[in-house]
């Protein structure tokens, strides 16, 4: 089983900068649409990252660009 971090931002700019970001590091991101209503998060968008996803977080933390939580899950690729 592999490890899945989710990151979530509060809007779908924040989302796609950090994308962007990590492109530059050569990790790759997927992002989604949070369905879940969370009062006080913004829009709710998340980033979807298969690897390096404590490397990602700091990366997107030092860009300045809100991290409201992260979720790690097991992935049955």
């Amino acid at each position: 089983m592999d490890k899945v971090t989710i990151i979530a931002v509060g809007s779908i700019t924040n989302a796609i900068r950090a994308q962007k970001i990590l492109d530059k590091y050569n990790i790759r991101s997927f992002i989604q649409r949070v369905f879940v209503h969370i009062p006080n998060r913004g829009c709710g968008y998340c980033l979807k990252i298969n690897k390096n996803g404590d490397e990602a977080v700091e990366i997107i933390k030092k860009a300045n660009i809100r991290v409201l939580e992260v979720v790690e899950e097991l992935s049955d690729k």
